[in-house]
């Protein structure tokens, strides 16, 4: 089998219509991996181009090189990249099986690396041990870059709308805030618990991993065990808070923390750049450089001392106040009326009544959901699950939302009487039922018209009474459509053989 000019040796992975081969370029002679995507998602196709355009900015030693990427014909569309003999982290610590101070030492060249693509700007926002190569030599390269953000583009990910990978999530990410360098950092002191210990966010469904990457808090590495650096188990405990500020400001501290207890390269980078000798002429500029600035520094004292200094005008200076710009979860569309309203008017929803007239007396409502969900009343977003405070609302009927990325959102009615104190609490496992698909040959799922994924999924679908439809899509074949009716089994089996299109071999 050939695609483009490289010839197909052996496939090592599948993941619905994206395979990834080794290949090897016929004119060239080298080996290659190659990752082909057949299908006509622009979005997907525009996630390959931007990995190309990234690892080629980077151009590291750390960071798998990109030889060549376009369509092999209409529906092909491929990324060669550098093959690495080594395997993933993962087959890499199943192979040599190091022991715990050279398992360390790995951790303080994987956090170089990362700290490496965070110096030119980037955010890589899918770290996981898959994602992290080891040569043969022990060298890290990091590879998948499809999702990676740079710092300057101020953008985060829609509503609905997660990327990543669940395991590996920060709690910004789960929450749907904007991300930062401290969402890898969180990403990796995930990895680094998982090479001497279980994982500490491992659980059976989206919703329990997505609830203890808020809530749980893992033991210390020290613990599990004692033979593991004091020193290593409480950075880990750092990178692993769950607020970001609480985080490591970047991992330049953190390879701070392994040159004190270790012997690691300074610097975050690139291997080459270790290599490279100081010019002789540097060495002079050091030298010079702190008399020129002190030469400065004494001219402009003197006139200083010389001239009155102007009094500060707030009116002259140009200086105005910022507006509030703190990024808070998006609210559900109002079916009527569209976005509900801003921020600054949501603020204070849980702490007074809502268009109370003066002298009612307003209803009390507490909510709880497990394992977490984000609270809408009124299409206003309130607070995330468990509330810190009792909502005041004025008497009557609300509307009630519930959402969690890993659940379809549940939605209520509630009635409030003045003067009542209500508690609610949900279990969303309780109020879903799991849908496991088996597709042939592939598609791409859809439930009432929202994109899930392609098959095979990785997870069950969880859904609820409230979900209508289940729709397969593959652009080769007939699109397969299903009315859902629950009949209120917990898991629900699905075979779905496509039929081909007309004239479609």
């Amino acid at each position: 089998m050939t695609i483009d000019r490289y010839r197909i040796i052996k496939e090592i992975a599948r993941n619905g219509p994206i395979t990834v081969y080794r290949a090897h370029h016929e004119i060239l002679k080298r080996t290659t991996l190659l990752k082909v995507y057949d299908g006509a998602d622009q979005e997907l196709i525009a996630r390959f181009e931007e990995e190309a355009r990234i690892v080629a900015a980077l151009e590291s030693d750390f960071v798998t090189r990109i030889y060549d990427f376009g369509f092999a014909n209409d529906h092909l569309f491929f990324i060669a990249a550098e093959y690495v003999e080594g395997g993933n982290l993962t087959h890499y610590i199943s192979r040599r099986q190091p022991d715990m101070e050279q398992r360390i030492r790995l951790c303080a060249r994987i956090a170089q690396a990362v700290c490496y693509i965070h110096d030119k700007g980037y955010i890589h926002r899918d770290l996981k041990p898959e994602n992290i190569l080891v040569t043969a030599e022990g060298e890290i390269k990091l590879t998948d870059f499809g999702i990676s953000l740079h710092e300057a583009i101020k953008k985060h990910t829609p509503d609905q709308k997660l990327v990543g990978t669940p395991l590996y999530m920060a709690p910004e990410q789960v929450n749907n805030l904007p991300v930062s360098r401290q969402t890898d950092i969180f990403a990796l002191g995930t990895i680094f618990y998982t090479l001497f210990t279980e994982h500490p966010f491992d659980a059976p469904s989206y919703g329990e991993i997505f609830a203890k990457i808020i809530s749980h808090r893992q033991p210390p590495l020290a613990e599990t065990n004692t033979r593991i650096p004091e020193w290593f188990s409480e950075l880990v405990q750092l990178m692993l808070q769950k607020k970001a500020s609480k985080r490591p400001e970047d991992l330049q501290s953190v390879m701070e923390t392994f040159r004190r207890h270790m012997n690691v390269p300074h610097g975050s980078g690139d291997v080459k750049d270790e290599r490279r000798r100081m010019h002789p002429l540097a060495g002079l500029l050091i030298l010079l450089v702190p008399l020129l600035l002190y030469v400065m520094f004494s001219m402009v004292r003197e006139r200083l001392q010389r001239e009155p200094v102007q009094p500060f005008s707030p009116a002259d200076s140009g200086i105005s106040r910022q507006q509030d710009t703190t990024a808070r979860p998006a609210p559900l569309a109002h079916p009527d009326k569209g976005q509900s309203s801003p921020p600054a008017q949501r603020a204070d929803k849980s702490k007074r009544p809502v268009g109370l007239p003066p002298g009612n007396v307003p209803a009390r409502l507490w909510i709880n959901a497990f394992p977490w969900a984000r609270v809408y009343i009124d299409y206003d977003f309130i607070d995330v699950t468990p509330l810190k405070d009792t909502l005041q609302l004025k008497p009557g009927w609300h509307k009630l939302q519930l959402q969690n990325p890993a659940y379809a959102t549940w939605s209520d009615s509630v009635f409030l009487k003045a003067g009542e104190f209500k508690e609610l609490g949900y279990h969303l496992d309780s109020l879903c039922y799991t849908m496991r698909i088996q597709v042939q040959p592939w598609g791409k799922v859809y439930i009432d018209g929202v994109y899930i994924g392609d098959t095979p999924l990785n997870k069950p679908l969880l859904l609820t009474k409230a979900n209508k439809s289940l729709t397969i899509k593959n652009r080769y074949f007939k699109t397969y459509t299903e009315k859902l009716e629950w009949d209120g089994s917990p898991v629900v089996e699905r075979r779905i053989i496509l039929e081909k299109k007309a004239g479609i071999q």
